[in-house]
């Protein structure tokens, strides 16, 4: 059979050719790397992160392999026509000794490979080709070379050596050369080429099938990564650490023969990942549909199976396309009558196969994803718990809390004024001295007022007052708003003034217990944290957000440490080990307060996961999140704030703060809120801008007073268009002449593209491409990662390497891990130095120091911050990828995409914190601003309405507006535990709504019931009441550990051989 075949591809004009043969040795001169690569067809679709089920999973010995092949040009050798091809691809396995089958696309002169390779040991070679071959691939397990030389000459002319016997005749070999025997077995054994040519003797389908079925787990399969942690440091490993090789190598051959026996019997079922846990425990795995389409496989499929691979991949593809968490039945139907001729019988044999194996789940004719229920159906019970426990009423007083805070921020605006003011007037008196801040923080709002005229009496706004109030006593607060509004100003007030409050009860709690212990003698432990007088305040409070740099403004602005959610659960999946091999208690085991800003950005997955965990491993009573609903939801399925916004709001658990208080951005606001409105009822009107500059025409020089500007576009289209309007805003426009206090925003990549080419050479005097058109980055560049990843400080690296801990490879190992700082996609750094460093061994490395603009600083290796951040120029960006930050000025660049929508709009222009260029033509902007948005099928708000609304609305007593927490004249602190009310008797009266399904059967006394037994008793009773607090905390003890079991066997939910459809 011919190994080239050309098939023409009209539409894009390239020619695919088949190609068979092998790959020559690299030339390490000519060698291409690649790092570079603008593609990004990764096959990385999948979340970054496990969730909860599949972390225990991990943690109950499944496999988590996970690794990406770089792109690599090689020069290809060709059996058929003898020809030597460059071709361009991600080839894992590059070693001459293997047959490599591929298709290429040809365009000009560029050979690109096609998908993923498939592999098997060369069987084209004679004896005398096969003794190179061998060499090299001895030389590549690391066999002593003089062993290598004694084992070729000792070889009989007449003896044939192929990999497949070269066990064998090592063997043969071992008899008068033990030792150098010896050692080539253990380098077979234990080595990465020796494993890989193993694997391919015996497992023939996997070399052939798994790189392109499974290609992020390939190189984990083959052992490699496994091999590498346990390969001898010396040439003769001893005799322990061979047996340790040998039993890691039989538990992978046990793997690999699982896999090998699927590929020949039971394909299919390697698409699904459910299914492939269960067979060979390899945790988040699954082949695509396309992946056995490439392989030729899907037409070896039984019809049923194949049908439900069908139905799997649409409800996938939709619910990553639309962001919905399920799909309606009647539309999936329909799907593949249309594109796959399948009847509605065939279609409901295809789903309920797939209910029958938990992969699937039908509930009222919506049909969701296994794992997109148990998300949103998790997330209802965590939330249904915090009720459980009982209202826990942070005893402040919202209207003092605020109106303090806000003297403050007006004596920061005094003494600044004062300051300029003394500065500027040599011959005045000091008005401004240390001693009187004080004295001035005691006056009214009113008196200073009338001292200063710059200065206006305080006046709260009642939403910020409300918000308050509901923090205080709600188990759960949703807090909507335009950016501006004093989101996080009324949490960073309200935690500010409540931590010493906290501490304050929590010493009470330990005085009683301290007095209870010395009036009878007795002593006893509780795991309760209002018992445990050492906590610190803040390590209750856990502030998070979906990016870094969201993070980081959280952070900035609230000046409590802030944390992004996936900072959260790394740092639960590597908590460390105890002597005992146990987990050592969580860094966020003390949580009480979990607080969310942009929450709009947050997909179902991530909330769930983090959710649960500190409801089960943690202290959670609050859960606080904070965004705007009008806001573009996040990228993964799901629409969190949202669904809990509309189902809360009835309970008065939710709250839209409608008042813009930065006067700076006052027009911004009014333009977005008329965007939002207009978007919403799929009208256009005319924007309230102050200025409007016609590329058409005329026109002038802008100036710094204008805020809101519309830079128009001509009617006409030209190719030039934008990069005339850039060129014009980055020469002429206010607030562009610093980059880093600007940004631009743009819809569509290609814009993106060349905005940056244009920045980079207006900015820093280079271009974003080299001759070779790989990315090139110098100091003074504006960069971003576009990429989650954990890179090292060489900095902190050079600390370790002179310190005495690296004599201890583990130790060493442990110290790098914790030194590992994460890059989050999104986060902007400056590049403040580049540098490269030749080392011992006479080999180069680049190193560039980022700068984030924040006092964050590193220095990182230039290949591993490409190989897991890929950075890219960041002068502009998509608005999904800046969504969560903010700048002064913003430029969006409004594109003509039918993918574009008002929120798209909304969400950049909200990203200016002082003034918004726009730049659009108007029929383009209008046509985006009434596009109607696709809709997100959810199904959290409908299960949240269920569980907590309902019954709440049931009660008599309203919720949101706690009682303690309204606003007074003065401001004394309640003396009740902070955690719940009591009543006079000492026994506490839930005001919730009573549950008596078995899910909280083991939450019905909740932590810190005991405290406030002690703390709220008279004298008279406390003795009474104490009496029975062992007993209580016995009880609460044995509770905890009843539910800590329920919610570890709720990770996996309980599943029948047969799912009937629920209803909800």
């Amino acid at each position: 059979m011919a190994s080239n075949m050309f098939v023409t591809n009209k539409q894009k004009k390239t020619d695919l050719m088949k190609l068979k043969g092998y790959i020559l040795p690299e030339n390490k001169t000519s060698r291409d790397e690649t790092e570079e690569s603008d593609e990004e067809n990764e096959a990385e679709q999948q979340p970054e992160f496990l969730d909860l089920t599949e972390i225990n999973n991990v943690a109950s010995g499944g496999h988590s392999f996970h690794s990406s092949v770089p792109l690599h040009k090689v020069d290809f050798q060709d059996f058929r026509t003898k020809k030597v091809y460059c071709v361009e691809g991600r080839f894992a396995l590059r070693s001459p000794w293997w047959e490599v089958n591929c298709c290429v696309r040809v365009h000009r002169d560029k050979r690109v490979m096609k998908g993923y390779p498939s592999y098997k040991l060369r069987s084209d070679l004679d004896r005398q080709e096969w003794i190179p071959i061998l060499s090299l691939f001895l030389n590549a397990c690391e066999v002593q070379p003089e062993f290598i030389s004694q084992f070729f000459k000792w070889l009989p002319p007449n003896r044939n050596v192929t990999f497949y016997n070269l066990e064998e005749v090592v063997e043969e070999f071992s008899e008068g050369n033990e030792a150098q025997a010896q050692n080539i077995t253990s380098r077979l054994s234990c080595s990465v080429a020796g494993m890989q040519v193993h694997a391919a003797c015996l497992y023939p389908g996997v070399m052939k099938y798994i790189q392109t079925l499974l290609p992020s787990q390939f190189i984990e399969l083959l052992g490699q990564g496994k091999q590498k942690r346990t390969l001898p440091a010396t040439q003769a490993a001893p005799t322990a650490q061979q047996h340790d090789d040998n039993r890691e190598e039989e538990v992978d051959t046990s793997l690999l023969a699982k896999l090998e026996l699927i590929i020949a019997d039971d394909v299919w079922k390697l698409g699904f990942k459910e299914l492939v846990y269960r067979e060979l425990k390899l945790v988040r795995c699954e082949a695509s549909l396309e992946a056995f389409k490439e392989c030729n496989l899907l037409q070896t499929i039984p019809p049923l199976q194949h049908d439900a691979l069908l139905v799997y991949d649409h409800l996938k593809k939709t619910c990553r396309k639309t962001g919905s968490t399920y799909m309606d039945k009647d539309a999936l139907c329909q799907h593949l009558r249309n594109t796959a001729r399948r009847s509605d019988e065939q279609a409901w044999s295809a789903i309920h196969f797939l209910r029958e194996q938990d992969i699937v789940v039908l509930v009222k004719g919506k049909i969701a994803l296994m794992d997109f229920h148990l998300y949103e159906t998790g997330i209802a019970e965590c939330l249904s718990s915090l009720v459980d426990h009982g209202p826990w009423n942070i005893p402040v007083n919202a209207t003092e809390v605020l109106h303090t805070a806000a003297e403050d921020r007006q004596q920061k605006k005094m003494q600044t004024s004062e300051n300029a003011t003394t500065s500027s007037v040599e011959d005045r008196p000091s008005v401004v001295q240390p001693t009187n801040i004080s004295s001035k923080s005691s006056e009214s709002s009113e008196q200073q007022a009338e001292a200063n005229p710059d200065i206006s009496p305080i006046k709260l706004d009642p939403d910020h007052v409300r918000a308050v109030e509901m923090i205080c006593t709600n188990p759960v607060t949703i807090i909507s708003g335009k950016a501006g509004c004093g989101k996080t100003t009324v949490v960073s007030s309200l935690f500010k003034a409540a931590v010493p409050q906290i501490s304050c009860e929590q010493q009470k709690i330990h005085e009683a217990y301290e007095d209870y212990k010395n009036d009878t003698g007795m002593s006893f432990e509780s795991e309760d944290p209002e018992e445990r007088p050492d906590i610190k305040s803040k390590e209750e409070i856990l502030l998070t957000a979906p990016t870094g740099r969201a993070a980081s403004l959280l952070k900035k602005k609230t000046c409590f440490p802030a944390y992004t959610l996936h900072q959260v659960l790394y740092s639960f999946m590597r908590r460390q080990k105890d002597e005992q091999g146990d987990d050592k208690q969580w860094r966020f085991k003390d949580v009480r307060i979990f607080v969310v800003d942009e929450g709009s950005m947050v997909c179902v997955q991530l909330f769930h996961t983090v959710l649960k965990l500190l409801v089960t491993h943690a202290q959670l009573r609050k859960v606080i999140i904070l965004g705007d609903v009008r806001q573009l939801p996040s990228i993964q399925p799901g629409n969190i704030l949202h669904d809990l916004y509309n189902s809360l709001k009835p309970v008065q658990w939710a709250i839209e703060m409608r008042t813009n208080h930065r006067t700076e951005s006052q027009l911004i606001v009014d333009n977005a809120g008329l965007i939002a409105d207009m978007g919403m009822r799929h009208k256009y009107g005319p924007l309230k801008f102050d200025a409007i500059v016609d590329l058409d025409g005329s026109h002038n020089t802008l100036s710094a007073d204008k805020k809101f500007v519309l830079i128009l576009l001509p009617k006409e289209e030209a190719d030039d268009e934008l990069q005339t309007a850039v060129k014009f805003l980055i020469n002429t426009a206010p607030g562009l002449n610093d980059h880093s206090t600007s940004q631009f925003i743009a819809f569509k990549r290609n814009d993106v593209a060349l905005i940056n080419e244009l920045c980079c050479t207006h900015y820093n005097k280079h271009t974003t491409k080299n001759h070779k058109h790989k990315l090139q980055f110098q100091p003074g560049d504006k960069v971003c990662c576009t990429k989650n990843g954990y890179i090292t400080d060489a900095e902190d690296m050079k600390r370790l390497n002179q310190s005495d801990m690296v004599s201890n490879t583990q130790s060493s190992q442990k110290e790098t891990e914790k030194m590992s700082h994460r890059l989050c996609n999104g986060e902007i750094f400056f590049i403040r130095e580049d540098k490269t460093e030749v080392d011992n061994h006479r080999r180069s490395k680049r190193y560039l120091t980022l700068d984030d603009g924040d006092g964050r600083q590193l220095t990182v290796e230039y290949r591993e911050l490409q190989r897991e951040c890929r950075l890219q120029h960041a002068w502009a960006r998509t608005i999904h990828t800046f969504q969560g930050s903010e700048n002064e000025t913003i430029v969006y660049v409004v594109g003509d995409s039918m993918a574009q929508t008002w929120k798209h709009i909304y969400t950049a222009i909200t990203r200016g914190q002082t003034r918004v260029y726009v730049v659009a033509r108007e029929s383009v902007m209008e046509s985006a601003i009434q596009r109607r948005e696709t809709s997100r099928n959810t199904r959290l708000a409908s299960l949240v309405k269920n569980q907590l609304v309902q019954p709440l609305m049931q009660l008599n007593t309203p919720q949101g507006i706690p009682s303690g927490c309204s606003p007074q004249k003065s401001t004394p602190l309640h003396t009740q535990a902070p955690n719940r009310p009591s009543s006079s008797d000492g026994q506490f009266t839930p005001p919730w709504p009573k549950r008596t399904d078995d899910r909280v059967k083991g939450d019905t006394a909740p932590s810190g019931l005991v405290n406030n037994n002690v703390c709220s008793s008279s004298p008279r009773s406390r003795s009474s009441d104490l009496s029975g607090v062992e007993q209580l905390n016995s009880t609460v003890t044995s509770q905890g550990n009843k539910r800590t079991l329920t919610a570890e066997s709720q990770e996996v939910p309980c599943k029948q051989p047969r799912v009937t459809e629920s209803t909800e």
